[in-house]
């Protein structure tokens, strides 16, 4: 009867250590977040989980995970430990069960039953499935995730959830951690998390507010983060595309020369060539 350890195997996320953050990557997944799937693919080996728990580690964001393998044929067993896994959060309320008079219509189930999930998290959120490619191609696993799939709530999050997100963001951020203190070696780790944290927590709902067309509202998040960190860079180009949209170049141009002055100041550095391609584009 080893059903309960394995499941606790199967829905646990790898504990890391010791990880180099790989901020380029994460910047590919910030970029990902409007979108309802993002597939990590690369070569054995090379690090596709642990890129993917280090990015849920360093953005604090709502995470369930599932570890999949050759051996998932099972629907069953995978709906029962996704219900584990979300009781597990607190959520009493139970997921629906893969009754014998659901089997006939694993279609309808499906929808059914990832619909309740994303209803009981609350956004923005992630859902890990991981080593999928391990699947064997004719597993009815495919058909349930294809429908589940279908179901993800569009943009994550409601607008006037990104309000009330965006104002707990700044009455829990009071500036970095420890205020003087922070600059203590062995806080200075815990101060960049924290900052890092909150700085994406803010982009996304930035990035919520662009799939929304709110561009002031983004606008608003972009140089709220800015405050907090004034070296940014992508929130230098996040404001400007949101005053490239709307049409409003001249300011789009002039946050172009906020970056480099800030840049220049603060870490001797000119813009990266992709803010200055954003730049380009909007000049010519």
């Amino acid at each position: 009867m080893n059903r309960p350890g394995k499941g606790i195997a199967k829905t646990t996320r790898p504990s890391l250590t010791g990880v180099i953050p790989r901020k380029r990557l994460f910047e590919r997944l910030d970029d990902g977040r409007d979108k309802r799937v993002i597939w990590v693919s690369a070569p054995a080996g090379y690090g596709k989980t642990t890129l993917v728990t280090d990015y849920l580690d360093q953005t604090g964001l709502a995470c369930l995970w599932y570890q999949l393998d050759s051996g998932e044929g099972d629907v069953a067993t995978f709906f029962y430990y996704m219900g584990q896994s979300v009781a597990a959060l607190g959520d009493e309320s139970p997921l629906p069960t893969l009754a014998p008079e659901y089997r006939g219509d694993l279609s309808t189930f499906s929808h059914r039953y990832f619909r309740e999930l994303f209803s009981k998290l609350t956004p923005p959120f992630a859902v890990v499935f991981d080593n999928y490619q391990d699947v064997p191609v004719h597993s009815k696993f495919h058909d349930v995730i294809r429908d589940g799939l279908s179901e993800v709530p569009d943009g994550g999050m409601t607008e006037a959830r990104a309000r009330d997100l965006c104002e707990q963001l700044f009455e829990l951020y009071q500036g970095s951690f420890l205020g003087e203190g922070g600059e203590k070696p062995w806080a200075l780790g815990l101060k960049d998390k924290l900052r890092v944290r909150f700085l994406r927590a803010l982009v996304a709902i930035g990035r919520h507010y662009e799939t929304q067309g709110q561009w002031e509202r983004a606008v608003d998040a972009y140089e709220r983060g800015l405050i907090v960190d004034p070296l940014a860079e992508g929130l230098y180009r996040q404001l400007m595309v949101c005053f490239e949209n709307q049409n409003r170049k001249a300011e789009a141009m002039e946050i172009f020369s906020r970056c480099k002055r800030a840049l220049k100041a603060g870490l001797e550095l000119e813009p990266s060539p992709e803010t200055c391609q954003l730049f380009d584009r909007l000049a010519g």
